[in-house]
């Protein structure tokens, strides 16, 4: 008696395309945590407060890195990656401001930010001062806003 056995295909393999090439999931997993690694390296103050990887709607990961009121953090950062740095009010809170920067490394969207109290900035108060002043209408002799 002959038995004919047969094997399985193996699933395919999803892919991620990325500037860096094709990688799979797993890939792309590695390549983030490589990333926050980098990221973090690159810091002379020290480590952020919280570092996370998340899958973004592409498929590949994300990295943040958040530090607690530390603008100069952000600055150390963005000077190591060449990237600038923004600064821009809270959406609700208008006594706080974010500071971050945006940078890819190792094929991988890196974004590092703080929130701090909304008070010049005294690494860079000529920015500070040209992100946080909001225009007010200036109103009429009859006391109507313009």
């Amino acid at each position: 008696m002959t038995t004919h056995t047969t094997e399985a295909a193996a699933p395919a393999v999803p892919t991620i395309e990325t500037d860096e090439g094709t990688w799979t999931p797993q890939d792309a997993f590695m390549h983030a945590m490589a990333a926050g690694e980098a990221a973090s390296a690159a810091l002379a103050v020290g480590p952020p407060r919280c570092l996370s990887i998340c899958k973004s709607l592409g498929g590949g990961y994300e990295v943040d890195l958040q530090f607690s009121e530390a603008p100069d953090q952000v600055k150390d950062f963005a000077t190591a990656f060449d990237v600038p740095v923004e600064r821009k009010p809270h959406a609700f809170r208008e006594d706080r401001i974010y500071t971050e920067a945006h940078a890819v490394i190792r094929g991988v969207p890196v974004h590092v930010w703080t929130l701090t109290a909304h008070e010049p900035d005294p690494l860079d108060e000529a920015d500070s001062e040209a992100i946080v002043k909001t225009p007010t209408p200036a109103a009429t002799d009859s006391g109507e806003q313009a």
